[in-house]
C-alpha cells in the first residue's frame, strides 16, 4: 500500500466544495488486514451527514471511482472508499501481463477473498471513532443511522453480501449480512456461478439499486458473462426492494470511470452519478424511489 502523510485536497464542484482525505488506515489485527481508506466529504455545512461505503472491483483500490465519490460529496454525502487487501491493485502493479492475469484469476477464485471483503466493510462500520481520530474534520459528520453500501463488480458482490446475498463457500452457504446499512448500490453485479449459486440473493430485503450496461462483459469471464448473466442478480433479488438501470453502450469499465485501455466516458459517468444520487436521496430519507429520466438508460421495473 502507498504510504505517506495525510493528504487533504479541496476541490470546487458546482454543487458544493469537496474535501478529499487520503492515506487513512484501519488495522484489523485479528484478521491481519490493514485497510486503506480515502474519504470524500463536503466542506462546511451542518452534520451529521449520510455515509456511503464504497467497495472497488478486483484489482482496484481506494483511489478508484473518485468521480462518484466527488459527486456524492458535492451533494451532501461522506463517501468512504476502501482498499481490500488481497484483491487490490498490488495484484497487477509492476507485474508483467501474464503474472498480473494469473494473480487476478487466483484472487477471483479464492474463497477467503469472498469472505474477507464483506468483513472489511463491517470493520469500517465498527471503527468510525478510530477514523475520526485520524481525520478530526469528520467529527460529528458521520451519521451511523444513514448508511449506504455501494460497489462495482467484485465490489457489487461485497455490497450485496452485506445486504443478505449468501455465497456458497467451502463450508457451505454463509450469511455475511450486516444490519446497519439501509440501502445498497451494486454496479455490474455478477450472475450465478462459482461462489454465487442460484438462490444466493433470496434473503435480500433492503432497497437495492443495480446498474449495468448493454456491453458490460465481465473481464476474465468471456462473452457469456455479459448483460444476460448480470440480469440473474435482478431476477434473484425479491420483488419490491429492487430497481435497475441498464445503460445503452456502457462497458464494464465505464462504471469505473475508465481503465484497462478504455478512456473515461463523461456521459456514462454523469448518468451513473445522477441515478445513484437520486436513489440514495430517496431511500435514505425513507421515501419511495422515483427513477429519474437518464439519457440512454432503461429502468426496471418499467412503467
Amino acid at each position: 500500500m502507498r504510504s505517506g502523510l495525510l493528504l487533504i485536497l479541496v476541490l470546487t464542484l458546482s454543487a458544493g466544495e469537496v474535501a478529499e482525505i487520503d492515506r487513512l488506515y484501519l488495522l484489523d489485527a485479528a484478521r491481519e488486514r490493514n485497510i486503506g481508506l480515502k474519504v470524500f466529504h463536503p466542506v462546511g455545512g451542518e452534520g451529521p451527514l449520510p455515509v456511503v461505503l464504497f467497495s472497488h472491483g478486483l484489482g482496484g483500490s481506494q483511489w478508484g471511482y473518485a468521480y462518484l465519490g466527488r459527486h456524492l460529496a458535492a451533494h451532501g454525502y461522506v463517501s468512504i472508499h476502501c482498499t481490500h487487501p488481497g484483491s487490490d491493485w498490488l495484484l497487477w502493479d509492476g507485474k508483467g501481463f501474464g503474472a498480473a492475469m494469473a494473480n487476478l484469476r487466483k484472487a477471483q477464485e479464492d474463497p477467503a477473498i469472498w469472505r474477507d471483503r464483506p468483513g472489511d466493510l463491517r470493520f469500517i462500520l465498527d471503527h468510525f471513532a478510530v477514523l475520526v481520530e485520524q481525520a478530526p474534520t469528520l467529527a460529528g459528520r458521520l451519521d451511523a443511522s444513514r448508511i449506504a453500501v455501494a460497489g462495482h463488480s467484485l465490489g457489487a458482490y461485497t455490497a450485496l453480501a452485506l445486504a443478505g446475498l449468501r455465497p456458497t463457500l467451502p463450508e457451505g452457504q454463509v450469511d455475511l449480512a450486516d444490519a446497519r446499512p439501509r440501502v445498497f448500490v451494486a454496479m455490474s453485479p455478477q450472475g450465478s456461478g462459482g461462489f454465487q449459486q442460484p438462490g444466493a440473493w433470496a434473503a435480500i430485503t433492503r432497497p437495492v439499486l443495480l446498474l449495468t450496461g448493454t456491453e458490460d462483459e465481465q473481464p476474465l469471464g468471456g462473452s457469456d458473462h455479459g448483460l444476460a448473466w448480470r440480469m440473474q442478480a435482478w431476477d434473484g433479488i425479491p420483488e419490491g426492494v429492487k430497481s435497475m438501470l441498464v445503460l445503452d453502450g456502457a462497458t464494464h469499465m465505464a462504471f469505473a470511470g475508465g481503465g484497462m485501455g478504455e478512456k473515461p466516458d463523461a456521459a456514462k459517468m454523469a448518468a451513473i452519478c445522477q441515478a445513484v444520487t437520486a436513489f440514495l436521496d430517496a431511500r435514505l430519507a425513507g421515501h419511495p424511489f422515483e427513477p429519474p429520466v437518464v439519457e440512454g438508460g432503461r429502468w426496471l421495473p418499467g412503467p
